[in-house]
């Protein structure tokens, strides 16, 4: 199954890094399960990795990160999902199953076959403090041009800024799991300044070490001195940028703007169709830092329409989501006090757009 299922899931044009049983397996403390639904003749039409943790006080919560993975209009395939997925909720007496497919806001073809199999929808969220993963999300079209056509679609500043990079002799490297140690003191210098909450080094290991060659670690140095870092996933068709740091000194010498343009052209020579820049939560214009930078490299702000939910105990369900917003944000807030942080989260272009993970399925 492991084959077939890798097989299906890379070749998808609906393909995402976090359906992948490498995911999975990041995720440890969460069960995995995973459903395939297949076509008259035998063939793959249709999965999903179902991630499975308990809550405490509320029980088991279902978790459908990005997914599931198939043709959002078939809705015979839906159907069969969703009989796969009720029927776990059952095996782990789950309060709520909670997706996060990638659809786009205002997709009412969608919308109506997916509610009328069960689910709600919540495309209201904003902030990290309403939702899982960010329903706004950057994304560049890389499919069928070349690293000039690329790269003339950049922002006039964003070009500058590049070449500026280029005179100062930063030098962008590709790194390895022994170079972790460097990646991970940026982070922590990045989160006290931006106000979120880092990942453990423990974490990112386990990251590096089970999603294999799909995880590639970069960093971009300046008289031979770190600057900055970057940690990308590649899987199918598409690149994420997940995990950005930088450091306080040398931020004139643009170094964030060439380690991009270098993880681009990696993309661009592998053929793939898509580099995500992820996404950023809140303020959607020209005075959030995160739009800025992402923007500058021509990318297109895809809306995705956010939560598709079965509350299968919605008492249960709702009093979770209360309490789940309000220990993101007091969790926030203690960090912050702790660390004597009074900025916030989403003030500097360099902050990683994956940012802090106030909810343990967070990517």
């Amino acid at each position: 199954m492991e084959d077939k299922y890798t097989s299906f899931l890379s070749s998808s044009k609906f393909c995402h890094f976090q359906q992948s049983e490498e995911w999975a397996a990041v995720k440890s403390n969460w069960k995995s399960e995973f459903i395939t639904v297949r076509g008259p003749e035998g063939e793959l039409r249709g999965a999903a990795s179902v991630l499975i943790r308990r809550i405490p006080f509320f029980g088991n919560m279902m978790y459908v990160p990005r997914g599931p993975v198939c043709d959002v209009y078939d809705a015979d395939t839906l159907e069969k999902l969703t009989g796969e997925i009720k029927a776990l909720g059952d095996k782990y007496d789950a309060f709520v199953v909670r997706m996060e497919p990638c659809v786009r806001v205002g997709d009412e073809r969608f919308s109506g076959i997916a509610k009328k199999l069960g689910y709600e929808i919540n495309s209201s969220a904003l902030t990290y403090d309403e939702e899982i993963q960010a329903r706004h999300n950057y994304e560049l079209f890389i499919d069928g041009r070349t690293k000039e056509e690329v790269f003339a679609s950049f922002g006039k500043k964003t070009r500058y800024n590049i070449r500026l990079a280029m005179r100062h002799g930063v030098e962008v490297r590709r790194l390895g799991l022994s170079d972790l140690g460097l990646f991970c003191e940026l982070m922590e210098e990045t989160a006290r300044r931006d106000g979120f909450i880092p990942r453990s080094r423990e974490y990112f290991e386990r990251l590096m070490t089970r999603m294999g060659s799909h995880a590639e670690l970069y960093g971009a140095f300046y008289e031979d001195s770190i600057v900055s870092a970057a940690l990308i996933i590649t899987y199918g068709n598409k690149a994420w940028y997940l995990y950005g740091a930088s450091g306080g000194q040398h931020r004139n010498t643009m170094a964030n703007y060439l380690l991009q343009w270098r993880m681009i052209e990696n993309a661009v020579d592998r053929g793939l169709e898509v580099y995500s820049f992820g996404g950023s939560p809140g303020r959607i214009g020209a005075d959030n830092g995160l739009y800025r930078f992402k923007t500058g490299f021509g990318t297109q702000l895809v809306e995705y329409i956010g939560e598709v939910y079965i509350p299968f105990k919605p008492v249960k369900f709702k009093l979770y989501h209360v309490a789940e917003r309000n220990f993101r944000r007091i969790r926030r807030k203690l960090y912050r006090q702790k660390n004597r942080i009074g900025g916030r989260a989403g003030a500097h272009e360099e902050e990683p757009p994956a940012g802090p993970e106030p909810s343990p399925a967070r990517a």
